[in-house]
């Protein structure tokens, strides 16, 4: 029997995850989730959001017992309608070629501007294709590029100093991600760069706003196999993506010699970028400054102001920017500064409890903040980020407190993980070191007690 291979999966729209723990049911049964955390090979924190994900999908069903079990969906019930919605999309995406080809004859007689179109399912006439429309090139060349497009680029260099040696102006988009990031600098010759944080999944290039071009390596329907690409010349729809993604890539993008200036200090692009992130380094100064607060007044006076400062930025903010923090309940206030937060940063956090105003439990993960790394060596159970200071708002105005259990760098996926709990005040519960050093003294103890006896 042919071995599952759960990637196959994002055909049907799941992600890594979600694929991975579907066929784990498919191929295992019925699992709890820590059999599942063990079978799928996903982190344990992750298995059961993904799975909810998977039942409002109609994938998994979840099973009345105790602990909780789920199960897959016959397959058959769940992925021949998908299967049968892109063969439906395929239908209609040839009854549209269709039409578009009976319009083209109909008008190709007429004395009008043609707007033509072309698809490729061969790279080499795909890129002889392009080169003949670069060689009419006037006044701008746009390119975005993505995981592949570095090779595109190379195949295009030649084409491309002639255009600019007609003083055509070419402006470069490029990922931070992208592993050969010595070949773009070769074209700072040639072209403006900017480097933005998000990868597309096509190669995209716009010729004077009028011609556009559009290859993907990934495979569109059976036919294509692995390759399609797309030529456009009307210069309405070439104009509008063009207008598009300068709005939201090139005036975000980070010029080239920015990243460059930074490398000298940093062991990568993406790590140099990072740092210039403004809740990366602001949040380095609030780490230090709240280091300093605890240094100077000690631990317990120390957090309390810390957490007097977080109440008066949490009121700043309520009342200057209109949003509205504290909320109802607890576990909606942080969902709230969560998502404030992601907008700049990328965290993420897992509530596990099934009764927050009494007991909560959270992971914060995918943090880059520089001072979760800070936070491993820190007594504080405070995390010293602009996030995690106003979390402490949160708490201390629903009467909480928090004990940080656990920070961890999990080097495979080189993230930051801190375990924090919280509970209502005056609550007894120890961190995992005071544990440790709390079992470590009774086991001196009853040791000594032994010698004593003997």
């Amino acid at each position: 029997m042919k071995k599952l291979d759960p990637k196959e999966l994002a055909e049907f729209g799941l992600s890594e995850h979600e694929s991975r723990i579907y066929s784990a049911l498919v191929e295992h049964g019925p699992c709890t989730m820590a059999e599942l955390a063990q079978r799928a090979l996903v982190p344990r924190t992750k298995v059961y959001p993904n799975v909810k994900k998977l039942v409002s999908k109609g994938f998994v069903e979840c099973l009345p017992d105790k602990p909780m079990r789920c199960r897959a969906v016959s397959p058959e019930k769940v992925l021949r309608p998908i299967l049968k919605e892109k063969q439906n999309q395929v239908e209609e995406m040839n009854k549209l070629l269709d039409a578009l080809n009976q319009l083209f004859s109909e008008k190709a007689a007429e004395n009008m501007e043609r707007k033509e179109f072309w698809v490729f399912s061969d790279k080499s006439s795909a890129l002889n294709s392009l080169k003949k429309n670069l060689l009419d090139a006037r006044e701008e060349i746009f390119v975005v590029l993505n995981k592949w497009g570095t090779k595109t680029l190379v195949e295009l260099k030649e084409a491309l100093r002639k255009c600019v040696d007609k003083k055509v102006k070419l402006q470069l988009i490029a990922p931070y991600t992208l592993e050969d990031l010595e070949k773009i600098q070769d074209f700072r010759d040639l072209a403006s760069i900017r480097l933005v944080p998000q990868e597309l999944s096509d190669f995209v290039m716009i010729i004077d706003s009028s011609t556009l071009f559009l290859l993907s390596s990934t495979r569109v329907t059976q036919g294509y196999g692995g390759f399609s690409s797309l030529l456009v010349n009307d210069s309405r729809l070439s104009e509008t993506v063009r207008t598009l993604l300068n709005a939201t890539l090139w005036e975000q993008g980070s010029p080239i010699e920015s990243v460059k200036s930074l490398l000298g200090g940093s062991e990568s692009a993406l790590r140099a970028v990072k740092a210039a992130n403004p809740s990366v380094y602001a949040d380095a100064v609030i780490s230090a400054f709240g280091q300093w607060i605890l240094d100077t007044y000690g631990e317990k006076n120390g957090e309390r102001i810390i957490r007097n400062i977080a109440l008066n930025a949490l009121k700043t903010i309520e009342e200057e920017e209109g949003l509205k923090l504290s909320t109802s309940s607890i576990e909606d206030a942080l969902k709230a500064i969560t998502e404030l937060t992601t907008f700049n940063e990328k965290v993420e956090v897992d509530f596990d409890s099934e009764d927050p105003m009494n007991y909560l439990n959270y992971v914060v993960y995918n943090a880059t903040s520089a001072s979760y790394k800070k936070s491993q060596a820190s007594k504080s159970n405070i995390l010293m980020t602009a996030w995690g200071i106003l979390t402490e708002a949160i708490f201390e105005l629903y009467g909480y407190e928090t004990v940080t259990m656990q920070t961890v760098y999990d080097r495979q996926k080189q993230q930051w993980m801190a375990w924090k709990k919280v509970l209502k005040k005056g609550a007894k519960l120890k961190s995992l070191d005071e544990a440790l050093e709390e079992i470590q003294k009774l086991t001196k103890m009853l040791e000594n007690q032994k010698q004593s006896g003997g």
